[in-house]
């Protein structure tokens, strides 16, 4: 009996040693883990450009089984299980400081087959600015990664390989990216952003360029801006001095704004097949734009966009097909060439100098201030379906083409609708 015991005490001390070492073992496989931040600063010039991309972009090359998840603040490849390969934090941070240094901080997270992986890896990664001869300096905000690669089949698991920019590869369970970067207050930065990101700027008083799509941006104070947004959620900035947006299927807000050029460029609709890239291009698209305050607003080709202006100085559409604009309050002055389009201006100052809008088949909406003096001359040869205001007194006219109107001496304003087959409400 003593002897039987004793064989059961050995089996039961083998059966524990074993399961001991299998879970040192799998403690290790849990535990190979890749975790380190990056950092690295230059001293440069005060108007130094910079050019940076965005951290969700870099190539993915997937064979097999895979999902992406666009969540608020992350963007995930995972493989056929589910299992989360690549997880990059698509919120960019770009800081601006009285410094005349750029600085990059990356971190880098995750998870490797084993010790020797996890290191090798860490070693090979790098943060390189790539300065120009003529001036420019080049930020890569995933460093010196060119590309993830996910591959996986019925009977094979996932494999999973960074892949950097002199070649080598390495592999991995899983990576997570995270990238912050701070330039001088007064540099030129151009950022381009192909898909789902979230960039968020502090002031700026060198030119910003935005070459963005599938993003959101939120910006603070900018001196210059030149943005051409492609299907963006949204652009926010509180206050811009001079901008110029080309703009596709994209929401724009601006709380302030001196100069605003709409749609001056064509760009490509990055939503098509690449082949298309060439063919289908626009200016301003199907876009929705809200804007609060505004000294100079000036279109110089649009299509199917929403125009939301609570404050204008001075507009100048050059040539606008099946858009709104609603302006809460007009002060000076409003010239139109458009088809198809509807202008609601629910405040036009007393003091407003002209209104001009020559349009076809759309609805023609105005509300003057109270003690308003101006004279309006409608082109009596197209049909119009008016509602003019008692206080609109009807003029002799010498020309057989024009009907003549004023409202208090008619002397100061001057408004000229050219408008076939409108609907026209005066107040």
């Amino acid at each position: 009996m003593k002897k039987r015991f004793l064989q059961i005490l050995k089996k039961s001390s083998l059966i524990f040693s074993l399961i001991l070492i299998l879970c040192l073992f799998f403690s290790w496989k849990i535990d190979a883990q890749i975790s380190k931040t990056y950092e690295k600063e230059v001293a440069v010039s005060p108007d130094v450009k910079i050019e940076t991309n965005v951290p969700t972009d870099f190539w993915l090359e997937i064979s097999g089984n895979m999902s992406s998840d666009n969540t608020y603040d992350r963007y995930i490849i995972s493989g056929k299980n589910g299992d989360q390969r690549l997880n990059i934090n698509k919120e960019y941070t770009i800081h601006t400081w009285d410094k005349d240094v750029v600085k990059q901080v990356v971190t880098i997270k995750g998870s490797a087959e084993s010790y020797s992986d996890e290191q090798e890896l860490i070693d090979a990664l790098n943060i390189n600015f790539n300065e120009h001869a003529d001036g420019r300096m080049l930020i890569d905000a995933n460093m010196n990664i060119d590309r993830f690669i996910l591959k996986n089949g019925f009977f094979k698991s996932d494999q999973s390989t960074i892949v950097l920019e002199n070649g080598s590869k390495h592999k991995v369970d899983r990576l997570t990216i995270e990238s912050t970067l701070y330039i001088p207050k007064t540099a030129n930065l151009t950022v381009v952003g192909t898909r789902n990101v979230t960039l968020r700027l502090d002031d700026i008083e060198g030119h910003l360029e935005l070459i963005m799509s599938y993003a959101e941006v939120y910006g603070k104070t900018v001196q210059s801006l030149n943005a051409s947004f492609n299907y963006c959620y949204g652009a926010y900035f509180d206050r811009v001095e001079q901008a110029e947006i080309n703009a596709i299927n994209s929401h724009i807000s601006i709380n302030e704004v001196t100069s605003l050029e709409i749609g001056k460029q064509q760009i490509s609709n990055r939503c098509l097949a690449s082949a298309l890239h060439d063919i289908k291009k626009y200016n301003s698209f199907q876009n929705s734009f809200e804007i609060k305050e505004v000294a100079e607003f000036k279109v110089f080709e649009s299509a199917n966009d929403v125009f939301h202006l609570k404050s204008v100085h001075k507009a100048d559409v050059i040539k606008s097909a099946f858009c709104q604009y609603n302006i809460d309050e007009l002060k000076n002055s409003f010239d139109l060439i458009a088809k198809n389009t509807e202008v609601k201006l629910y405040e036009v100052s007393k003091d407003f100098k002209m209104i001009n809008m020559v349009n076809t088949i759309g609805e023609i909406f105005m509300r003057f201030e109270d003690e308003s003096d101006y004279k309006l001359r409608l082109v009596s040869t197209n049909y119009v379906e008016s509602n003019l205001a008692p206080k609109i007194k009807e003029m002799e006219s010498k020309n057989e083409s024009e009907k003549i109107y004023k409202s208090g001496s008619g002397e100061k304003g001057e408004v000229y609708l050219d408008c076939d087959r409108c609907k026209l409400t005066i107040k």
